[in-house]
């Protein structure tokens, strides 16, 4: 049996595949999201939320867009900050786009129901200790 070694896990390149748009007639390059990328975009979802409401999906895809989409070279086309400008575009073509993503990263609805889940958990043992 062989047994995963730091330089196994810290050399891991991320999964990329280039997606062509037809409605652009360009092709983008969207990668998978890190650990961190993740972290960021479910955290996100919270910011502005309170139990009862849930998480916070408005431009979820678009942020997960800005996350995701690289150029040749692996630099972000976009910031995080521009999620709210990419809300604006055709939805057609962000549901290409995220649902790449979504399939390199291995984000499904049932990952977001568990982080809601989570989320209840830690909220009520934090409410119960006050």
């Amino acid at each position: 049996m062989t047994y995963l070694t730091k330089e196994d896990l810290l050399t891991l390149e991320l999964k990329r595949e280039e997606v062509y748009l037809s409605e652009l007639d360009k092709t983008v390059i969207v990668q998978e999201m890190s650990a961190d990328d993740r972290d960021v975009l479910e955290l996100s979802m919270f910011e502005h939320s309170t139990d009862k409401e849930g998480p916070d999906l408005v431009n979820m895809r678009a942020k997960m867009i800005a996350l995701c989409c690289i150029d040749e070279e692996g630099n972000r086309l976009f910031s995080f900050d521009d999620a709210k400008k990419l809300g604006t575009v055709s939805g057609a073509v962000a549901q290409t786009i995220f649902g790449v993503a979504q399939k390199l990263s291995r984000t499904t609805k049932k990952d977001l129901e568990e982080l809601v889940q989570d989320l209840r958990n830690v909220q009520a043992e934090d409410s119960s200790s006050d």
